[in-house]
C-alpha cells in the first residue's frame, strides 16, 4: 500500500525485481473507513495476499495499529521495520566499543 496512486506501479515493479509476486494500490490509512477497509478485504481477497506492506515511512502508530486489527493477515510497515533495524545496529555497535 502507498499513500499516492503514482506511486503504486513503480513500487509493484521494485518489489517484483525483487522477487516477490505483487500488487500495488494507494490507500489512506489516516482515514480508514469502511470503503478503504472494504477495498483492502477485496485486494487480499482477489489476488490471494499473505501480507500487506506500508511502503512508506511515516505512518502513525495507530492507524498502523489500527489497519493491522482490521485485516485477516499480517501487516508489515516500513517505517517500523526501519526503526528497529536501526535500532538494533545501535544497540549492536554500542556493544562492541
Amino acid at each position: 500500500i502507498v499513500p499516492i496512486p503514482e506511486q503504486a506501479p513503480p513500487v509493484a515493479a521494485r518489489w517484483q525485481a525483487a522477487g516477490f509476486a505483487t500488487t500495488a494500490w494507494a490507500a489512506d490509512i489516516l482515514h480508514q473507513d469502511a470503503t478503504m477497509l472494504a477495498h483492502c478485504q477485496a485486494q487480499i481477497q482477489h489476488h490471494g495476499l499473505d501480507a500487506l506492506l506500508l511502503d512508506y515511512v511515516g505512518y502513525p502508530a495507530d492507524a498502523v495499529a489500527n489497519l493491522r486489527h482490521n485485516i485477516p493477515i499480517p501487516l508489515l510497515d516500513l517505517g517500523d521495520l526501519a526503526l528497529r533495524a536501526t535500532a538494533s545496529l545501535i544497540v549492536k555497535n554500542l556493544a562492541t566499543d
